[in-house]
């Protein structure tokens, strides 16, 4: 389930917080694109995270196929249900859910392998790059993916509710091979 969770990050720039926070009814239809899109692209009512701007925000993302994969998991019965939750109980997922569920990603992954010390009770991970990998990376890839493709940076803002000037001083190091 919670590849899921990384790959909706990827393909949406959502920040984690946020992501662990959509329910079901935030999801829909894009109405304003053609029919065949609609197999591919949702809207998504993104719910404030705590952070500097600390608001709702809409985005457009190609994500319809993950979430289907997502339903089909969890059999979702309301729309209040959160997209990553306790099966048994309904509840959000644990912060070390989340924690443990990266590692094992990074490991199974080839990017990180076990930890001296690793146990069932705490999961410790080396990072072969020796770079920090966190949730929050998925979402610095899709923007720096983003730039990459030429999507303009007004759109690379407008979905991850971020301004221009951030973008310019923090991502644009993607640049530096041209």
């Amino acid at each position: 389930m919670l590849y899921l969770a990384m790959r909706i990050s990827m393909d949406s720039g959502i920040r984690p917080g946020s992501l662990r926070k959509i329910q079901w009814r935030h999801i829909s239809e894009n109405t304003t694109i053609p029919v065949t899109e609609r197999k591919t692209w949702v809207l998504i009512d993104v719910p404030a995270e705590n952070t500097k701007t600390g608001r709702w925000h809409q985005l457009s993302a190609p994500i319809a196929r993950h979430l289907e994969k997502l339903r089909k998991l969890t059999h979702p019965k309301r729309k209040q249900y959160l997209l990553f939750r306790n099966q048994s109980t309904d509840k959000a997922l644990s912060d070390r859910i989340w924690r443990d569920g990266i590692q094992e990603m990074l490991v199974e992954s080839g990017l990180a392998t076990w930890a001296d010390g690793d146990s069932n009770n705490l999961r410790k991970t080396d990072i072969t790059s020796g770079k920090n990998l966190t949730w929050y990376s998925f979402r610095h890839t899709w923007i720096t993916f983003a730039l990459e493709r030429g999507v303009p940076i007004a759109t690379v803002c407008n979905n991850c509710d971020t301004s221009i000037k951030y973008v310019q001083d923090h991502y644009f190091h993607y640049d530096a091979k041209r």
